[in-house]
C-alpha cells in the first residue's frame, strides 16, 4: 500500500446478504487488520457465517469511535477483548452481550450507548458498568423478556455500586418490562435530564412512587402542552416544552395493550398512575390534547368511565385549552356535568376553550357540554367552544440525533 494511504482513517460498513461471496469475505477480514486506521465500525446482518469478524474483532483499535453491530439468526456475541479508548458510540442489537464486555472500563469517552436486545441484562451489572462511563449523554435500552433468574448469573462478580451518578445524561429511553425499569430509576441519578421515552406493557402498572421520586430529581422539567393519544396497540402520554418538536423537555410514556381479558382496566391504572407521578410537572401546561388514531379501536376497548376523567383532569390546574377527538366527547362531557361545585371549582379552573374535533355535523357534538360551559359562565369563567373537522398537526418530539447513523 502506498506511504500517503497508511494514515487514512477507515470506515467498515458490511450489510451481509448470504451466501457471501469468497472476495467479499477476504476483503472484510483484510479490513479490520488494519486496526490503527479504524475509526468506524458498522456491520449489520451478522449471521450464521462468521468470516472470520469475530476473531478480527477480539482485538484491540486505538481510533475507533463507533462501533454498530447487528446479529440475525444468531445469538452473537462480542468478543471479550475488544478494547477502544476511544469509542463515543456503542450500538448493539441482537449481540449476545456479556457481563465481561459491558463492564469494560476502557470506553471512558463513550457518550452515546444504545442496546437492544433479546434477554435483558442483569440491572445490577448495567448500572455498575455505566457507573463507570462519566460522558454518557444518551441511553437507549430495549428488550424482548426479563433478565436471567439469578441462578443463572452465580458465576458474576459481585457488584459494588448502588446508584450510577449520570451527571451529563440528557436523554434516556427504554422498552421492557415495568419492574425492570423501576428498579433502574431508583439506581440512578441523572439531574439533567430533559428527554425521557418509556415503554411498556399494560399488566405491569408502574409504580407511581418510584416514577415521582426519579422526576422529582430532575431540575427544570416543565412541559407547556401535554397529548394523550389511543391507537390499536400503543396509549401515549407525551409532555412537551414550549417549542414542541424543537427542544426539551420532553418526556413520553407509551404502552402497548391488546384490549384483552381486563386489559382496559390495568390500561386505565397506569394512565392514572403515570399522570399522578408527573403532576407536579403539570402546573404550567396551558394545552390538553386527547386523541384517538383510530376511531374504532377505542370505541372497541377501552372507554373511560366519568371517575377516570375526573382523577385524570385534576391536575392539569393550568390548562386553557381543550382539545378532544369527538370519541371522547359523551364520557368526557359526563364527567364535566356539573351536578357538583367541585367540578366547577376544582377541573380545569382555568380553562377558556373546548376544541372538539370532528368530521361530522359540528352542530351535533358542542351540545353535551353546554351545561359545563353555562355554570363556568354564571361563576364568571366563561368558555368557547368550537368544532374543528381535523386535529391541528401532531406535535412530533425533539428528533434524536446519535453520534452516527445506524441501520
Amino acid at each position: 500500500m502506498p506511504s500517503h494511504l497508511t494514515h487514512i482513517p477507515l470506515i467498515i460498513r458490511f450489510k451481509f446478504l448470504y451466501p457471501v461471496p469468497t472476495l467479499f469475505r477476504e476483503n472484510s477480514f483484510l479490513a479490520l487488520q488494519n486496526r490503527d486506521r479504524v475509526y468506524d465500525i458498522s456491520i449489520s446482518n451478522w449471521g450464521p457465517e462468521d468470516l472470520g469478524l469475530h476473531k478480527a474483532l477480539d482485538n484491540a483499535f486505538p481510533v475507533l469511535e463507533t462501533l454498530s453491530l447487528a446479529g440475525v439468526h444468531t445469538r452473537r456475541g462480542v468478543p471479550f477483548d475488544f478494547v477502544a479508548p476511544r469509542l463515543r458510540a456503542l450500538h448493539l442489537r441482537d449481540i449476545a452481550i456479556s457481563t465481561r464486555f459491558l463492564s469494560l472500563t476502557n470506553a471512558m469517552n463513550l457518550s452515546s450507548l444504545r442496546l437492544e436486545t433479546l434477554c435483558a441484562i442483569p440491572l445490577e451489572h448495567l448500572v455498575e458498568s455505566i457507573a463507570n462511563i462519566p460522558h454518557l449523554e444518551n441511553i437507549a435500552i430495549s428488550f424482548l423478556k426479563p433478565p436471567p433468574l439469578p441462578h443463572a448469573v452465580m458465576e458474576l462478580p459481585s457488584t459494588q455500586i448502588t446508584c450510577a451518578v449520570l451527571r451529563r445524561l440528557t436523554r434516556l429511553v427504554f422498552g421492557g418490562c415495568t419492574t425492570y425499569l423501576e428498579n433502574l430509576l431508583t439506581q440512578i441519578d441523572t439531574p439533567f435530564l430533559q428527554d425521557l421515552r418509556f415503554t411498556c406493557v399494560s399488566e405491569g402498572i408502574p409504580n407511581a412512587v418510584r416514577l415521582s421520586a426519579f422526576l422529582g430529581t430532575l431540575r427544570n422539567l416543565k412541559f407547556q402542552t401535554a397529548v394523550m393519544l389511543f391507537s390499536k396497540h400503543h396509549t401515549t402520554i407525551s409532555y412537551h416544552s414550549d417549542q414542541p418538536s424543537v427542544a426539551p423537555p420532553y418526556a413520553e410514556f407509551s404502552i402497548r395493550h391488546s384490549y384483552a381479558g381486563g386489559d382496559e382496566v390495568h390500561l386505565g391504572t397506569s394512565l392514572l398512575l403515570i399522570c399522578s407521578a408527573v403532576a407536579p410537572a403539570l402546573s404550567v401546561v396551558e394545552s390538553l390534547t386527547l386523541q384517538v388514531n383510530l376511531d374504532s379501536a377505542y370505541r372497541s376497548g377501552f372507554r373511560p368511565q366519568p371517575t377516570f376523567w375526573r382523577t385524570f383532569l385534576r391536575p392539569f390546574v393550568g390548562v386553557k385549552t381543550l382539545t378532544i377527538d369527538v370519541s371522547f366527547a359523551v364520557e368526557l362531557s359526563d364527567a364535566l356535568r356539573p351536578n357538583n361545585g367541585a367540578v366547577i371549582t376544582e377541573l380545569l379552573p382555568v380553562l377558556s376553550e373546548v376544541v372538539i374535533v370532528s368530521l361530522k355535523d359540528p352542530a351535533l357534538f358542542d351540545q353535551p357540554f353546554f351545561s359545563f360551559v353555562d355554570a363556568r359562565r354564571l361563576a364568571g369563567s366563561p368558555i368557547d367552544i368550537r368544532v374543528i373537522q381535523y386535529h391541528p398537526p401532531s406535535l412530533l418530539p425533539p428528533p434524536i440525533s446519535w453520534v452516527f447513523d445506524t441501520f
